[in-house]
Parts: C-alpha cells; sequence; structure tokens
C-alpha cells in the first residue's frame, strides 16, 4: 500500500512501473496527477479524499478490470463527470471516509421513497419532472421512479395529496422544488434535499403533518410562501446561510417548532412567518434583519425573551401579539415604527427596553393588556417627548427613564 503524505498535492511523472503497488491513498489536499502510477498491473484499490476532483492527466493506464477508485460520495457526480476520472467512471465507487463504508448512489434520473402501505406511489402530476417515466417499482421496501433523463425539477403539484408518501430522496441535479410540490402528504416523516436545489416554491410541505426536521441545503436563497405551514410535527429546522428571504407564513402553525436560528443572510421576515409556533420558546433574530413583518410571531405562547437587532427599522401590525409568555423586550436604535397591537395580550410583559432617542412612529393598542406592572424605559431626554407622541401617550404613566438604556447607548 502506498499512502502519500498530507502535503503533497501535485503528483507528476511519478511511481511509473511499479508492479508490486497494489493500492493507494490520495489525501484530501491533492490537486493534480500527471503520468503517474502507469505500467502498475497489481493496483486495484484507489482511495482519493479529495472532494474536489485532482486534475488527472495520463494516469492509471493499466488498472485491471476489477480495480476500484473509492473517492466521497457527496463528490461522486463531479468525479465521475470530471475530465480524465470520466474515463474511469465504472470504477468509481461513492465511499465514506469516516465511516470507511461504501454508499449507494441514486442516479439523477431516479427518485427514490417510501410509502406507508408498502405500495406504489404515484405522482399526482407525471409531466413536471422535465422527463419522462418510464418505470415505477416498490420492492424490498423502496420505490424507485425511474426517468428517461435526469430529473430537473419536482414541479408543481407533483406529489399533491400523495398521503401514503412517507420518505423522499430527491436526486441530485434537481434544482427547483415549485409550488405545491408535496402539499398535503401527511405521513411524509423525512425529505433529502440535495445541493443543487435553488428555490423552495411556496406551499412545497403545506401540511405534511408528520414531518418532524428538514435541512434546507446551502444553496437555497428564498424559502417561499406557507413552504412548511401546518407542518405541525415539526421540530428543527436548519436554515442556511444562503438564504436572505422568509416569505409569508412559511412556519405558520408548527406548533412543535421549539427553537429556530435564523442566519445572518436573512434581511426579511415575512408576515404571518411563524405565527401560532406555539412551542417555540426561543429565536435568534439576526443584526441583517431590516423588517419584521405583520403576525410574524402571533400568537406564539412560549416565547419567553427576544431581543430585536440593530438594524430593525419597522415592526409591522400584530408581530408580537398574544406571546403570552414574553416578560421582556428590547427595541433598538434603529427603530423608526411600530405597527398596531405589535404587544397586545402579551399578559406576562413587564419590561420594554426602547432605545431610540427620537420616539419610533407609534400606533394603536401597542402595549394593550399587557402586564399590570409594564414598565417602558426610554432616554431620560426623550421621557416627555415619549409621552406627547402619538400612540405612545396612551401608556404615559408607564413611562421610565432609565440609566441602563443610556449606558446601552454609549
Amino acid at each position: 500500500m502506498l499512502r502519500l503524505p498530507t502535503t503533497i498535492g501535485y503528483i507528476s511523472n511519478s511511481f511509473n512501473r511499479c508492479p508490486a503497488i497494489t493500492e493507494i491513498i490520495f489525501n484530501a489536499t491533492t490537486e493534480h496527477i500527471s503520468n503517474s502510477f502507469n505500467g502498475c498491473p497489481a493496483l486495484a484499490n484507489v482511495y482519493c479524499k479529495a472532494t474536489i476532483p485532482p486534475t488527472l492527466e495520463s494516469s492509471f493506464d493499466s488498472l485491471s478490470a476489477d480495480a476500484k477508485i473509492y473517492v466521497p460520495y457527496t463528490a461522486y457526480s463531479q468525479y465521475k463527470s470530471a475530465e480524465g476520472w470520466s474515463a474511469f467512471a465504472d470504477k468509481l465507487v461513492a465511499y465514506d471516509f469516516e465511516t470507511g463504508e461504501v454508499v449507494e448512489v441514486q442516479p439523477n434520473n431516479e427518485i427514490w421513497y417510501t410509502s406507508s402501505d408498502g405500495n406504489i406511489v404515484t405522482p399526482y402530476k407525471t409531466d413536471v419532472f422535465g422527463a419522462n417515466i418510464v418505470s415505477n417499482t416498490y420492492e424490498n421496501g423502496k420505490g424507485v421512479i425511474k426517468f428517461d433523463a435526469p430529473v430537473t425539477s419536482i414541479g408543481a403539484g407533483a406529489f399533491y395529496y400523495c398521503t401514503s408518501l412517507t420518505s423522499v430522496t430527491i436526486p441530485d441535479g434537481v434544482t427547483r422544488i415549485q409550488q405545491e410540490a408535496f402539499y398535503d402528504c401527511s405521513s411524509l416523516t423525512s425529505v433529502t434535499i440535495p445541493n443543487s436545489v435553488t428555490s423552495i416554491g411556496g406551499y412545497a410541505f403545506y401540511y405534511c403533518s408528520s414531518l418532524t426536521n428538514v435541512t434546507i441545503p446551502n444553496s437555497v436563497t428564498s424559502i417561499g410562501d406557507s413552504t412548511f405551514s401546518g407542518c405541525i410535527s415539526l421540530t428543527s429546522v436548519t436554515i442556511p446561510n444562503s438564504v436572505t428571504w422568509i416569505e409569508s407564513s412559511a412556519f405558520y402553525n408548527c406548533t412543535s417548532l421549539t427553537s429556530v436560528t435564523i442566519p445572518n443572510s436573512v434581511t426579511s421576515i415575512g408576515g404571518y412567518a411563524f405565527q401560532y409556533c406555539t412551542s417555540l420558546t426561543s429565536i435568534t433574530i439576526p443584526n441583517s434583519v431590516t423588517l419584521i413583518g405583520s403576525y410574524v410571531f402571533y400568537g406564539c405562547t412560549s416565547l419567553t425573551s427576544i431581543t430585536i437587532p440593530d438594524g430593525v427599522t419597522s415592526i409591522e401590525d400584530y408581530a408580537f401579539y398574544n406571546c403570552i409568555s414574553l416578560t421582556s423586550v428590547t427595541i433598538p436604535n434603529s427603530v423608526t415604527s411600530i405597527g398596531q397591537s405589535v404587544f397586545s395580550e402579551c399578559s406576562s410583559l413587564k419590561e420594554i427596553n426602547c432605545k431610540p432617542t427620537t420616539p419610533p412612529a407609534g400606533s394603536n393598542l401597542m402595549f394593550d393588556n399587557c402586564h399590570s406592572d409594564l414598565k417602558i424605559y426610554v432616554p431620560s431626554t426623550a421621557v416627555d417627548e415619549y409621552k406627547n407622541a402619538e400612540g405612545w401617550r396612551d401608556y404615559a404613566d408607564r413611562i421610565y427613564t432609565s440609566l441602563q438604556i443610556e449606558i446601552g447607548q454609549m
């Protein structure tokens, strides 16, 4: 066996006519292999750890018919199409270098699935995949839909109301999951979304009530309108740094969702996005967000605290309405407007730290029916201005000055 050191990234004119070599391991930093390992008839196993296929030129000219080239399973499709490596496509093996196991690779013209009754699941629409279905079989607990060409899109309504569908693996190469693709697939518990997907359309997983968790790949830039609305079993979701916009009602009524971290790439959270997420206890909103839309956290009854980040300029109507466990709120300097009933019916809310030296434009009923001991702390230089400002004057007897606020501005 020949194991190359991790410091070697460039291999040229090396190890030719070495009949005793049976196995070689290329390290993860290997970038170039040329004119090497020719005339090595005993070479049976080649392991290449590089996740980006190295440049390959005029090498391995005497590999036997049974020889195998093991490559990272995450880069298997890239190796198959890479110049040089494509000549050995029939010898490539997808491999997990961490577990030491061969990984079954899904062809890009197949959709894999399981069903609750062990029967074939027929797509609701068969002409929305960018290819034609040639077979649909279910054997040994797995369904396979095969197409006559690579699948490019899971089109609108593709699996609409396929209630027996329990899991689905979308093939690499799909770039779009369109609106209502898995609408009301009530038995769907898991979905594997490849890194090739860049957009997930509105209502794509609407009321998939058995879906427990989902990882959105780094290629996705937006989460569409009502994408996961009504996914009442969804407990966790990973939102990648590539997402810039969470559209309205994206996670509406996800009653089992307990926590969410929104990445720094997100600039806007649409209205109703997390409405009625009644198990949501905490959420991290990044400084990149400039707008908190109307009804975003309406009825999030388990939410105990929230820090609105610097950068938010507007908090729209009913954004935190009826968040009955919310006890304190910090409103940053950047906020210039607060909508109607934003914190109404927050019956445990006792403290609001409001940092702007100029009162944000206020609306009716901003703090109605909060805790009876609610105190609104504002900069000492602006107390009178707050007490006389529209929207704020209704709470004049609750407005106080706070040294803490002024220190926070230094």
